[in-house]
């Protein structure tokens, strides 16, 4: 508790009023008009507003798609990650102190799984382009336990193991497909809370159930969570808001799942959009 407290007004370099405060962990000159604080210097002259953030604090992030894709819907109730199809599809639009990643089809029908000391081992049919940490969605593998998503470690070009799918059984050749989601990443500035979100317009046939929801890394974020029972063959619109805890390095991806039967969704266009509270 500070017992008493003394200011000293003096003038710094940049000519703005600098102040020394004693009995406070403050030991040196400080220049409020630098700090990251509301200030306003009044002067002699006209008062001048002086930005309270720098110009490379993370604030907002957000990306789209303006072109119709395929969410390469594989199984009945199981998520797929949306991920760039054609190059420039989707792109981004703000990405403030955040990364941008397209994602891709890794691999549209592996070569097989196995079994590696538990954990679930894949090899592709050429070249992956996978390094260790990647985050990937695996769906339509020979046995149900191995679909979902998974940091991968890298063994070679062709071959890499799911950090976070244990091996069940069904090893051998195998149609699974392999997405690397299209993402963004928060930076070294970018921890806080956000309001994330999303819309979505897409097409998918008559009476069909689809759902779409925001994932962070492996969780899903079920408070952006939105689904619609089709009425026709129409397009159709979900959107969701919802507030996210972001931490450095968190990646933030779209997924969708059919939840009637396997009848690929189309999305026509989409946006996903995180803005710092």
């Amino acid at each position: 508790m500070i017992n008493s407290l003394k200011i000293l007004v003096n003038s710094c370099p940049s000519g703005h009023n600098s102040f020394i405060v004693d009995d406070c962990s403050f030991s040196s000159d400080i220049c409020l008009a630098h700090a990251y604080f509301h200030f306003i210097e009044f002067s002699k002259s006209k008062p001048e507003p002086i930005s309270p953030w720098p110009s490379t604090l993370a604030s907002n992030a957000s990306y789209e798609l303006t072109k119709a894709i395929i969410c390469n819907i594989k199984t009945v109730n199981v998520y797929a990650a949306v991920a760039l199809i054609t190059a420039g599809d989707i792109s981004a639009d703000i990405a403030n102190g955040w990364t941008f990643n397209a994602g891709r089809v890794v691999d549209a029908n592996i070569t097989s799984e196995a079994n590696n000391g538990g954990l679930l081992r894949i090899v592709t049919s050429a070249a992956h382009g996978l390094t260790t940490n990647d985050l990937v969605m695996v769906t339509n593998a020979n046995n149900a336990g191995h679909n979902g998503p998974t940091k991968v470690t890298r063994i070679d070009a062709t071959t890499f193991d799911c950090q976070n799918i244990n091996y069940v059984a069904g090893a051998g050749a195998s149609a699974a497909l392999v997405v690397n989601p299209t993402y963004l990443q928060a930076g070294a500035l970018a921890a806080g809370i956000y309001v994330a979100s999303m819309n979505v317009s897409w097409s998918a046939g008559n009476t069909k159930n689809i759902k779409f929801e925001l994932k962070k890394e492996l969780t899903d974020f079920d408070q952006s969570s939105a689904e619609l029972t089709t009425t026709g063959t129409g397009r159709n619109n979900l959107a969701s808001r919802a507030n996210i805890s972001i931490a450095v390095g968190d990646r933030l991806w779209l997924q969708c799942q059919n939840k009637t039967d396997a009848t690929e969704v189309t999305i026509t266009d989409f946006n996903v959009s995180l803005n710092k509270i």
